[in-house]
C-alpha cells in the first residue's frame, strides 16, 4: 500500500475488470466509484439517491453487482455508489476513482502494516493474538458507520468513527469541543476539506492526548466540524491516528486489534504550517483557502492565488507522487520561497498557528 501525500491510504484494486489506484476509506459506508471513471466503465444511468458526507449531502446514482478486487480477494458487491469525488481529487492532487469503503470490510480481517507499507486480506476471524496487542470492541451506528470508544482529552470514552479515508488524525463535532471546553485556551484557526459533499471550511486545534483503550496518543491535530452529521458518533479517528499502531480489522468478529508502534517507525501526524490550502494540478497550485491567524493570512495570501514553483522546483504533474508537498509541513521559522503564475517570488516562513 501507498502513505500518499504523507496521510491517504492507496492500494491497488480492480473494478469490474479495469485496474485503479483506491483509497481505503472505512468511512464509508458503502464503496464509492468516481462519475468519471463509472461513465468510462460504461456502468449506466444507476437509481438516483441522496447519501451524507461527513456535513453535508450529495446526491449519488446505485449501480448493481460490481465486481471488485484487491489483490488476490475478489468478491461481488450487490451494489456501489457513483458520485463526483472532483472536490477530493483536487485536494488530493490527484485524481481519485475509487473509495473503498466499509462493505469491502465485511466478511474479511484486514491487517495494517503502517511500518512497511503492507495490507493483507484474511478470512474473518483468521486473525490469531500475540503479546502486545490490545483489543478495542468496534461497533454500529444507526447508520451503519463503523466505531470504536476513545476518551478525548481525559474525558469519558465516546463514540469516534473508525474512518482510514479520513487525513485529520482526530475530527470533532464543534458541539462536543463546547460542550467540554477543548478549545479554551488554545490558539484556534481554519482549514478547507474536501468531500463528497464538496468543499467546507472546518476549525482546527491541537487536543493533548486521545486514549483508545491503554493506548494513549499525544498532541493529536483535530479538525472540529461544524456541522457534524452523525448522530452516532461525535467524530472520528483518521488514517494519521490509526498509523500510530498496526492495527488488524474484523469488522464482522467486531474488533479492532493495535499495537503500538515504536516512535521512529509511527506515520508522522502532520501538521501545517503555512495556513494556505491548495489545490493541485499539473500546471501549479492554486490557493483555495487562507487559514486565520495563520502565517499565509499574516503575509497577505488570498484565494486565487496562483503557485507555480517551490524553492525554485516546479509544482507540476509530480508534485504529490514526489517530497515537494511536505514544505507545508516543515518546522516552525523556516522560510519558503514561492513562485508565483504572474511572476516573482513570495517569502512564507511557517510557524505554528493552531
Amino acid at each position: 500500500m501507498e502513505i500518499a501525500t504523507g496521510d491517504n491510504l492507496l492500494v491497488s484494486a480492480q473494478i469490474a475488470g479495469l485496474s485503479v489506484q483506491a483509497v481505503l476509506d472505512s468511512g464509508c459506508g458503502a464503496s464509492i466509484i468516481d462519475a468519471a471513471l463509472a461513465a468510462r466503465l460504461e456502468l449506466g444511468a444507476g437509481e438516483k439517491r441522496t447519501i451524507s458526507g461527513l456535513s453535508g449531502k450529495a446526491p449519488v446514482r446505485l449501480v448493481r453487482d460490481v465486481v471488485l478486487g484487491i489483490g488476490d480477494d475478489t468478491r461481488r458487491l450487490p451494489f456501489a455508489v457513483v458520485a463526483d469525488l472532483s472536490a477530493m481529487s483536487a485536494a488530493f492532487g490527484r485524481p481519485i476513482d475509487l473509495l473503498l469503503g466499509a462493505d469491502v470490510f465485511e466478511d474479511r480481517c484486514i491487517a495494517l502494516n503502517f511500518a512497511n507499507r503492507r495490507l493483507a486480506v484474511a478470512a474473518s476471524g483468521s486473525f490469531r493474538v500475540r503479546r502486545g496487542w490490545s483489543a478495542v470492541a468496534i461497533g454500529r451506528g444507526d447508520k451503519r458507520e463503523l466505531f470504536v470508544l476513545a476518551s478525548v482529552a481525559g474525558a469519558p470514552p465516546a463514540p469516534l468513527m473508525l474512518d482510514l479515508g479520513s487525513s485529520a488524525a482526530l475530527m470533532l463535532s464543534s458541539a462536543y469541543i463546547a460542550a467540554h471546553s477543548l478549545a479554551i485556551g488554545k490558539p484556534v484557526s481554519t482549514a478547507a476539506l474536501g468531500g463528497v459533499e464538496g468543499i467546507r471550511t472546518v476549525d482546527l486545534l491541537t487536543i493533548p492526548k486521545v486514549a483508545i483503550a491503554s493506548s494513549i496518543v499525544a498532541n493529536v491535530p483535530t479538525v472540529g466540524m461544524r456541522n457534524w452529521l452523525s448522530t452516532s458518533t461525535i467524530g472520528n479517528i483518521g488514517l494519521p491516528f490509526l498509523a500510530q499502531f498496526d492495527a488488524v480489522v474484523d469488522v464482522t468478529a467486531g474488533l479492532l486489534w493495535l499495537r503500538p508502534l515504536e516512535p521512529r517507525r509511527r506515520l508522522p501526524m502532520l501538521k501545517d504550517r503555512s495556513g494556505l490550502g491548495l489545490a493541485a494540478s499539473p500546471t501549479g497550485l492554486t490557493v483555495v483557502h487562507v487559514a486565520a491567524k495563520s502565517p499565509a493570512e499574516r503575509s497577505g495570501w488570498a484565494i486565487g492565488d496562483r503557485i507555480v514553483a517551490i524553492n525554485g522546483h516546479p509544482a507540476d504533474a509530480t508534485y504529490t507522487q514526489g517530497k515537494q508537498w511536505q514544505w507545508r509541513y516543515g518546522p516552525a521559522g523556516m522560510i519558503v520561497r514561492l513562485g508565483m503564475a504572474g511572476g516573482g517570488t513570495r517569502e512564507l516562513r511557517l510557524a505554528d498557528y493552531y
